[in-house]
């Protein structure tokens, strides 16, 4: 069954239509699936997302201010941050951090990302560009902080799996270039330009942005490792790692308590921590954000460990 636009989409229809389930395509793009079992039990989804989520839930996710408020309410510490709308604002918040992230407040897929920012100028145009990528035309400041990032999938008060999410990189073999081995990468048939596809190409223009356009022509020495992009996401052409089994459970209690208080049944939880195996530090939670609809592909297709199949785990909790 070929009938959607992603790699969630589809491996929802096409679990739904191995159990001999009636599928309905919904919108433009298929924006909305219907799912009825041969017992005629009934579940709509939006991308991941099932019906049974709260809509206050999706509403809190979306808006990146709003969720960090949320999780503050419920009493914990989250990294600093602002809505950024005038000059005054990003001169209030520059002058207290080093280094800050600034997003649309309501982005998605890393779109309008800039990370590592230590300048008044860089600030003002990250801003511009998080805008930009805004629904409401709307930008929010993070004190960026540092360690690995971490994907945490909550399904119905339960953790199925924990990705580490990792930024496109290269390996030398001493003869070919950075522009080279950035061709030879994207020739991985993996990769495409589309939602559809298990890894995305990594954009020329981007990784020139990030290393300067100098450094494409170095030639790195055999077995060395050079990071290509400035943030860490499989939108970007960066790859994704099964960490599941080394995650303090910490992590899991905090990711599902917050999940929950939200009445999400599904959501991402993305966390910056430096070593996941041991737990928070009392009330900190490092949350870049939570999402109300992730994707299964990185879990689908990890490029270390094996692969969860989210798909029949939703089945089997929702129906």
């Amino acid at each position: 069954m070929t009938m959607a636009n992603s790699i969630t989409r589809q491996l929802l229809l096409d679990e739904a239509s191995k159990r001999g389930w009636r599928v309905e395509i919904i919108g433009m793009k298929a924006r909305l699936c219907r799912i009825t079992t041969d017992t005629g039990k009934t579940e709509i989804f939006s991308g991941s997302r099932p019906l049974r989520s709260s809509a206050n839930g999706r509403l809190i996710s979306v808006f990146k201010d709003l969720t960090l408020e949320f999780v503050e309410s419920l009493g914990y510490s989250v990294p600093a941050y602002a809505t950024i709308d005038t000059l005054e604002d990003a001169e209030r918040f520059m002058s207290k951090y080093e280094r800050v992230v600034v997003k649309p407040i309501d982005g998605s897929q890393s779109k309008g990302v800039s990370v590592g920012i230590t300048s008044i100028d860089r600030l003002i145009e990250a801003v511009g560009t998080a805008k930009e990528f805004s629904p409401s035309g709307r930008a929010i400041a993070q004190n960026q902080i540092e360690g690995k990032l971490y994907r945490i999938f909550v399904l119905n008060g339960t953790v199925p799996v924990v990705t580490e999410r990792r930024a496109a990189q290269v390996i030398g073999d001493g003869v070919s270039t950075i522009e080279q081995l950035v061709v030879r990468l994207n020739a991985d048939p993996r990769r495409g330009d589309g939602s559809d596809t298990p890894l995305k190409k990594v954009k020329g223009p981007a990784v020139e942005r990030y290393l300067g356009g100098e450094a494409l022509s170095r030639v790195p020495l055999e077995h060395e490792t050079v990071r290509i992009s400035d943030i860490e996401s499989v939108s970007a052409g960066g790859e994704a790692a099964n960490v599941t089994e080394k995650v303090n459970q910490a992590w899991i209690d905090t990711a599902c308590h917050i999940t929950s208080q939200m009445g999400l049944f599904v959501a991402g939880f993305d966390i910056i921590c430096a070593d996941i195996t041991k737990p928070p530090e009392g009330n900190y939670v490092p949350l870049l954000e939570i999402n109300s609809s992730p994707g299964f592909k990185i879990h689908e297709y990890p490029s270390e460990g094996l692969p969860v199949h989210l798909a029949p785990l939703m089945f089997d909790n929702l129906l």
